[in-house]
């Protein structure tokens, strides 16, 4: 078929983890025990900053889960780098814990590996708006099926669904660039800040850092070397070469 499919059932937990629920109104459901604490966190993504949403402007911070936050930082950086961020009228969401529309099953926004955009031109269940028509997403879809997510544009009938994108499979992409980089772990946790390494330092993105940490007080954006960043603000900081990781503990 040549585009990503949506992850079986059993995949998707494989991958992503199980958790236990219960029922939290029509169709809002609870996850039960740390599975959320364990999986789920913040990532800024710039290019949403300021992009309108239910209820007023997007922050530009999404719930999402830890392991597919690579894939959704440079495919939006991409998006952002080609000029396409002007197709995103609306952001729509991402981790909803929920069961699908008219069904027991639960939806993929459950794990935080979906998302919604421009959910009025692409409404669940009708052909999606056409290329070059106001709210087309048309023209984003290569680009985010490149980085491992699934269209639900492409989805059959009646279940079509043009304004949800969610996570088919995590792309290596050690294999596609010979990219420099590492991870950092704030609190035991992936922040989901990409490290760059230049002679043996660690140096991130001030505006990422920031957000990862709470801090408020970050000015104009630039590269900024991690530990130094980390422990001026009370954190202890350690570097696995083998994992090609930093972990900072908040002392």
């Amino acid at each position: 078929m040549g585009y990503p499919e949506p992850l079986p059932q059993r995949d998707l937990e494989e991958l992503f983890g199980r958790f236990a629920w219960k029922a939290n109104g029509q169709s809002a459901i609870t996850i039960l025990g740390d599975w959320v604490e364990r999986f789920v966190t913040t990532v800024y993504i710039p290019e949403l900053d300021g992009v309108p949403a239910f209820g007023g402007k997007f922050n530009g911070r999404v719930r999402w889960h830890v392991r597919g936050v690579e894939q959704l930082q440079r495919a939006f950086r991409e998006i952002g780098q080609t000029g396409l961020t002007k197709h995103i009228l609306l952001w729509g969401g991402s981790f909803v814990p929920r069961r699908m529309r008219g069904s027991a099953r639960l939806s993929r926004h459950s794990w935080g590996i979906a998302f919604d955009i421009n959910p009025s031109e692409n409404s669940f269940g009708k052909e999606p708006a056409a290329a070059g028509s106001r709210g087309s997403v048309r023209d984003l879809v290569p680009i985010f099926e490149k980085h491992g997510f699934a269209w639900g544009g492409r989805w059959r009938e009646p279940r079509r669904d043009g304004m949800h994108f969610e996570i088919a499979r995590i792309p290596d992409y050690r294999t596609q660039e010979p990219e420099c980089g590492a991870h950092l772990f704030l609190d035991g946790r992936e922040s989901g800040v990409r490290l760059i390494l230049k002679e043996g330092v660690s140096y991130a993105s001030l505006r990422l850092l920031a957000a990862a940490t709470g801090d408020l007080s970050a000015g104009e954006d630039r590269l900024i070397p991690v530990a130094q960043y980390l422990k001026a603000r009370g954190f202890r900081v350690s570097w696995n070469v083998r994992e090609k990781a930093v972990y900072a503990v908040r002392e």
